[in-house]
Order: structure tokens, then C-alpha cells, then sequence
């Protein structure tokens, strides 16, 4: 899975440079909620920007009868990418979706 700066329009990895892939994954509980852990490897030429958020992009199926802002049911079909921000700048989605080192 690859690994951009910040979101893209889309989610479409065209036109856009990766800055590192996803090389490990886990689920673990942490604090009693079920987490999904990535390791990601980050090319040398990248390791210097200040990344202190994660943010998954993703095509999700959400039900039909959901209303806006209040989807309890999404399935996940496909990661399509990871972003990584600044949190001076960025907020990920998920509370705690920081990145660790």
C-alpha cells in the first residue's frame, strides 16, 4: 500500500509520488478498542518531513438508508493509501491515528 503526503483529491494514485509503502501490518486492542497498526517504511529522500498524523484513503461501501454524519455500518473494500500529515496542519478522521515513530 502506498504512502503519500497528505490527501490527494482522490484517491487515484496517479500523478502522485509516493513517499514510502505500508511493509507491516497487525490488529491489536488497545485501551479496549480494536486498533489496526501499519508499519510503514518512509524513502530516505522523505524522512525528514514532520509526520505526526495517519489517515487512511479507502473505498468503503456505506448502506443506502445511512444519513449524513451518522454511518455506524461502512465496509472497507479496498486501502487504496495512506496519508501522512502534520498535525499543525492536518486532523486524520480517527482520534489517535498518529504515528508513534
Amino acid at each position: 500500500i502506498p504512502v503519500y503526503h497528505n490527501h490527494g483529491p482522490t484517491n487515484a494514485a496517479k500523478n502522485r509520488q509516493a513517499i514510502g509503502e505500508i511493509v507491516g501490518k497487525a490488529l491489536k486492542k488497545i485501551e479496549g478498542s480494536l486498533s489496526s497498526i501499519a508499519v510503514a517504511y518512509i524513502y530516505p529522500q522523505f524522512k525528514d518531513l514532520p509526520l505526526d498524523v495517519a489517515s487512511i484513503e479507502a473505498d468503503v461501501m456505506v448502506p443506502q438508508d445511512s444519513k449524513e454524519f451518522d454511518i455506524k455500518d461502512v465496509d472497507i473494500t479496498e486501502v487504496t493509501g495512506i496519508a501522512l500529515g502534520n498535525s499543525m496542519m492536518n486532523k486524520p478522521a480517527f482520534p489517535g491515528a498518529t504515528l508513534l515513530a
